[in-house]
């Protein structure tokens, strides 16, 4: 029986199709605001749920002491996300006639938003969210190692205060830099002023553990619900005047977001309790495993299948387009990303890994 939390699998699915569609309204020239609303926050759910998941791995890595421990997570994390992006850039640059050039390879080292905007042709913009996930996994597993290591002191409050530290500092960078005309671009998707989404997952992973240590009864679902319906209420608000240059929405957008993912991650995982379904489970996994694919690889379909299918209906391109995505997505996984997964390697002392209840969302 799979280890793995079926709704959290299916959150992440979610998320991964809800960008997909955001960006398929978008090259049907709709005008509408929510679409790319949605699109952003379907990318804020991504970071958290990654600080989320790989909490305990982060905890194990700063407490063990040992810098072997560290450099396999950085392993294991550079084989899981970055052959399956090469993939992707190679034959999207391709596409696009970019195979080679300075923007390519500024896309391929994920410098290209490190400090600011750097490519003269934004040609694969979803790349923007994947550097902000591998400058965190190289970033923050040291901070916390460093700190550990320096202080002595590797227990979980430990963990919190700095996690909590380290968000603050990012938080009162980007608050320096103002509001920019191009918030977008020049904010809202640089690398150096993002890290703080990710650490706000595994802050949320220290918080769900010391819950659940202390009581056995988890919030009530309803209870849950109707405070992230609220939440997701006035987030998405706030994504739609954030489109619309609102200038308070543009500054409040980056500290809000984190937080509708934190409440995302907290329902889905309480539905854990109440959904046992076999079938929905299936599903959930077949989702979470795809959706790194879906998520690379949906633009580049998109612009393939478009020539073909634009006599149709709108309903059938849509179909259409997500019959050949979802193709594309389980070929790569089953046969691209799953042997590189099955070969990464174990940490040193594996009987020493965290045995709770986290060590299943990885």
């Amino acid at each position: 029986m799979s280890s793995r939390i079926a709704p959290l699998d299916l959150l992440r699915g979610l998320a991964a199709l809800t960008v997909a569609l955001a960006h398929f309204v978008s090259t049907q020239g709709s005008a509408d605001p929510l679409a790319p609303a949605i699109a952003k926050l379907g990318v804020e759910i991504f970071f958290v749920l990654s600080g989320f998941v790989l909490g305990a791995q982060l905890v194990f890595c700063a407490s063990s002491g040992q810098a072997r421990n560290l450099w396999i997570f950085l392993v294991r994390r550079w084989m899981r996300t970055v052959p399956p992006y090469l993939l992707a850039l190679v034959l999207m640059s391709y596409a696009t006639g970019q195979l080679g050039t300075g923007d390519f390879l500024r896309y391929a080292l994920y410098v290209q938003n490190l400090f600011a905007p750097h490519n003269l042709r934004d040609y694969y913009p979803v790349a923007w969210s994947l550097s902000v996930e591998e400058w965190f996994y190289l970033v923050f597993p040291l901070f916390l190692f460093g700190l550990s290591r320096l202080s002595g002191v590797c227990h979980r409050r430990f963990l919190l205060i700095a996690s909590l530290a380290f968000i603050v500092g990012i938080m009162a960078l980007r608050a320096s830099q103002g509001l920019p005309q191009a918030w977008d671009a020049e904010i809202r998707r640089i690398t150096l002023f993002r890290l703080d989404c990710i650490a706000c997952g595994f802050v949320l992973y220290l918080l769900v553990c010391r819950i659940e240590v202390r009581s056995h009864a988890a919030a009530e679902p309803l209870a849950a619900g109707l405070a992230f319906a609220v939440l997701a209420g006035a987030t998405i608000w706030v994504a739609l005047l954030a489109d619309r240059s609102v200038q308070v929405a543009q500054y409040l957008f980056c500290f809000l977001a984190p937080v509708f993912g934190a409440s995302a991650i907290w329902l889905f995982y309480l539905l854990q309790r109440y959904v046992e379904n076999p079938t929905i489970g299936m599903v959930s996994r077949h989702l979470g495993q795809i959706s790194y694919s879906v998520y690379l690889f949906h633009l580049l379909v998109f612009i393939v299948v478009e020539p073909h299918v634009e006599n149709l209906s709108a309903e059938l391109q849509l179909a259409a387009s997500f019959a050949c995505l979802w193709a594309v997505s389980s070929i790569v996984y089953h046969y691209f990303e799953k042997p590189i997964l099955s070969a990464r390697p174990d940490y040193s002392d594996p009987g020493a890994y965290p045995a709770s209840h986290a060590s299943r969302f990885a």
